[in-house]
């Protein structure tokens, strides 16, 4: 159970985002003695009053004291609380009391837009530097303490406390949410899955069956006690979190996608997940049976929780607001109502007579599971290109294709015919591969590059500052080559750094006339081009279009020779 706790906690991923017809805009003024801040919120979008989600912030400065945040009157009842709508303004008095050292404030509004059915976005924040008036720095404005908080009516902040009625209620939507999360087509292709796995052990008895619903819901409500607790923790240390929040995160999503890609791959027999020398059929069988009856739990939530059912968001919009027992509470009533249907499977035997019998179509609804599967992952790479820019996106596509193939040795090598050194050696060489891809792909990165302009050149070679310029292009192969074998490897770029050696890149990937011109000059018709001017030459140093380290360093140590002279 260790082991599975600890995987579990590192595969946790939930992912949601709400869209929303509306943007809210800000505006931020000082009139007279008060710092006002103007909400705009869009046409059916609120503001739930409560003060830890709205409200003002002002960095303390030297001769001025706040007073609290003020909330208007304006407010209205709605589902969860007092409202508000439209355009709503939120005051804090402003006193100077001493000496001043600085002419503005620095203020921030923290706010939360909802939609009318309760489901709330992200908390949100912007920040102001407003300058502060001349009356404000006379001296003859210093007052005491007494005229800031005597002024100020901080009445109108709502608790997060929730009457009983209402707290089933909403305990009633997340379960229901929950269950018709069973429907969505996130988590369909794992679900139809562990119908499989109930039809093959469907001649198992009924308490068989009973042990693989109760793993099963294990699975998922360690899952979600997991992510409830996530929330608690970011919530208490301060951090502003909602339905969702671990998918803004690159490392978590890219987790999540290998995860998926990795298990729509084992659809497809390209590997299966047993330990190295694992002769024994039934071990083998009763592990994998047991832990994949857990782990079809986990990976039910963590592909439920892209989606949004009905009730859903309005439940988990009011569980974010509530104290830390309420989150808990809410957020395993979601995994009862998502584990509710094989559950019943164990406790209803009269449903088992609806199964089909296994068969071969077992092997084609498998395979067409699978295809959903690799689906799945390419929705969670979208979200992922969001993360990343262009290049580093890229560079991910290329190491989907290196972790395919890793899998795919892990799986030739790990078959029960081969010897036990056969099946160590095929793992560790899958484990290099999708770990030194990793690294050489995603993690090792090379910002050195500045981009090439004419202004910049001159600029440098004007201050007789050594430049090296690569004009190059992303289709082309030449080029590639080069950077990953010469140009951005370590000693290359350590080379460059010791000798103050400025890179500039040309990019040519799109047209340019620019850079066309530039090819034109030295002669030539594509890319690749390189080029070092040096210190105080006219004429560059122009390289061969295929670079080996040896001709850049041997360049490079003239550069120590000219300041030897």
């Amino acid at each position: 159970m260790r082991k599975i706790f600890l995987l579990v906690l590192t595969v946790m991923v939930s992912i949601s985002a709400f869209a929303f017809p509306g943007t809210q805009k800000v505006t931020a003024k000082i009139e007279r003695d008060q710092i006002v801040v103007t909400f705009h919120i869009p046409e059916k979008m609120h503001q739930i009053l409560q003060k830890e989600y709205f409200k003002l912030e002002v960095e303390p400065i030297k001769g001025f004291k706040f007073g609290k945040t003020v909330y208007p009157d304006t407010a209205i009842t709605g589902t969860l609380g007092k409202e508000y709508h439209g355009e709503t303004k939120l005051t804090r008095k402003i006193v100077r009391v001493g000496q001043v050292n600085s002419k503005s404030v620095k203020v921030t509004a923290f706010y939360q837009l909802c939609d009318e059915k309760g489901a709330c976005m992200m908390p949100q924040k912007t920040s102001f530097e407003l300058t502060i008036p001349k009356d404000l720095l006379s001296n003859e404005k210093i007052s005491s303490l007494k005229e800031i908080n005597g002024s100020s009516n901080n009445s109108a902040v709502s608790g997060s406390n929730s009457s009983g009625p209402e707290l089933l209620y909403m305990l009633l939507l997340a379960f229901l949410g929950g269950v018709i999360l069973n429907l969505m087509p996130c988590v369909l292709p794992v679900l139809s899955i562990k119908m499989m796995s109930i039809v093959n052990s469907a001649h198992q008895g009924r308490k068989e069956i009973m042990k693989g619903g109760l793993l099963y819901t294990a699975g998922v409500l360690l899952s979600f006690a997991i992510l409830a607790l996530a929330v608690i923790a970011l919530k208490m240390s301060g951090e502003a979190v909602g339905w969702g929040f671990q998918f803004q995160n690159k490392y978590f999503v890219f987790a999540l996608f290998v995860l998926i890609w990795g298990f729509a791959l084992s659809l497809f027999d390209v590997f299966v997940i047993e330990a190295p020398g694992m002769q024994v059929a039934t071990k083998a069988s009763s592990s994998h049976g047991a832990m994949g009856t857990f782990m079809s739990g986990v990976f039910a939530v963590l592909l439920a929780t892209p989606c949004t059912a009905p009730m859903l968001g309005t439940a988990i919009g009011f569980a974010f607001k509530q104290s830390p027992p309420v989150i808990f509470i809410m957020m395993l009533a979601v995994g009862f109502g998502l584990a509710l249907p094989f559950t019943l499977l164990g406790f209803v035997p009269a449903i088992m007579k609806l199964v089909p019998k296994p068969g071969n179509w077992m092997n084609t609804f498998r395979e067409v599971m699978g295809f959903l599967l690799f689906g799945t992952a390419i929705f969670i790479a979208r979200s992922l290109s969001f993360l990343l820019d262009a290049s580093q996106f890229i560079n991910f596509l290329w190491y989907v294709l290196v972790l395919t193939i890793a899998f795919w040795l892990y799986g030739k090598s790990n078959k029960p015919q081969h010897s036990k050194h056969k099946q160590w050696l095929g793992t560790i060489l899958a484990v290099m591969l999708a770990v030194g891809g990793g690294y050489a792909l995603l993690f090792k990165t090379h910002s050195s590059w500045e981009s090439f302009s004419e202004e910049r050149l001159t600029q440098l070679r004007d201050e007789n500052k050594p430049v090296f310029v690569d004009f190059g292009a992303e289709w082309c192969m030449t080029c590639k080559m080069n950077e990953s074998l010469v140009l951005n490897t370590d000693d290359i770029q350590l080379a460059f750094k010791e000798r103050g050696v400025t890179l500039l890149y040309g990019d040519f990937t799109k047209k340019s006339p620019l850079i066309l011109s530039w090819l034109h000059k030295y002669d030539r018709s594509g890319v690749p081009l390189y080029l070092l001017f040096k210190p105080g030459e006219e004429k560059p140093v122009i390289f061969p279009e295929i670079l080996s380290k040896k001709v850049i360093t041997d360049t490079l140590e003239t550069l120590d020779d000219k300041n030897k002279n």
